[in-house]
């Protein structure tokens, strides 16, 4: 990746996430992570929602940036391969579609997990969600080469050569080093650098999952 193109996806990156923060600074009340607490904890919610997990994941999902359609163009994504960078143009619409960002841990994953779990309350519902899941495919089994290793699941990707990029800080991820860990920090780093609360950045900071 050149400095230029470096710079270009970085600028797109944080012009992204200095808008979401401007226009919303209390992520908690996403009517999505209401709805998941309250669907949780059985507890009334006039913000509660009809539509099941998964849809309200991949909602909040796009609520962050990652969607492609309707001119999102995934311009909140934080690790993206060199394929993605290199599409020209970018069209997220179903017709004519050439860039698309799946879930790492997919989504019937999370909502499989999500669904094990009580949160006290919103706060805590949005830390989990932030911090990703840890409890998916073989990145939490212990005896497993993937344990802990979200970017694992790629090993074609990356066998044929492939290379995905932490924008934010212009590196390439490591799939056999690159944990959870270095997501959490990855995220709090950028929520900081775009001028998030300190109340926002500390629940991603003392999330463990």
């Amino acid at each position: 990746m050149s400095n230029d193109q470096t710079a270009k996806e970085r600028d797109q990156l944080l012009n992204h996430w200095r808008t979401a923060i401007a226009k919303r600074r209390d992520w908690t009340t996403f009517h999505q992570i209401e709805s998941i607490h309250s669907i949780l904890s059985g507890a009334p919610s006039p913000r509660r929602s009809k539509f099941p997990i998964r849809d309200l994941l991949r909602e909040f999902h796009n609520q962050l940036g990652y969607k492609a359609l309707n001119g999102g163009l995934c311009a909140g994504a934080i690790l993206r391969t060199q394929s993605f960078m290199d599409t020209n143009p970018r069209i997220g619409s179903k017709l004519g579609q050439t860039v698309h960002i799946e879930h790492t841990v997919p989504v019937c994953v999370l909502e499989s997990e999500i669904k094990k779990r009580k949160f006290s309350d919103s706060t805590e519902a949005l830390a989990w969600y932030l911090a990703g899941v840890r409890d998916s495919t073989d990145a939490l089994n212990p005896v497993s080469d993937e344990w802990d290793k979200p970017f694992m699941r790629y090993k074609t990707l990356f066998s044929d050569g492939g290379i995905v990029w932490n924008v934010f800080d212009g590196e390439q991820v490591e799939p056999t080093r690159f944990t959870f860990d270095d997501h959490v920090d990855i995220v709090a780093r950028l929520l900081r650098h775009v001028g998030a609360e300190d109340s926002l950045v500390g629940i991603l900071a003392h999330q463990t999952v």
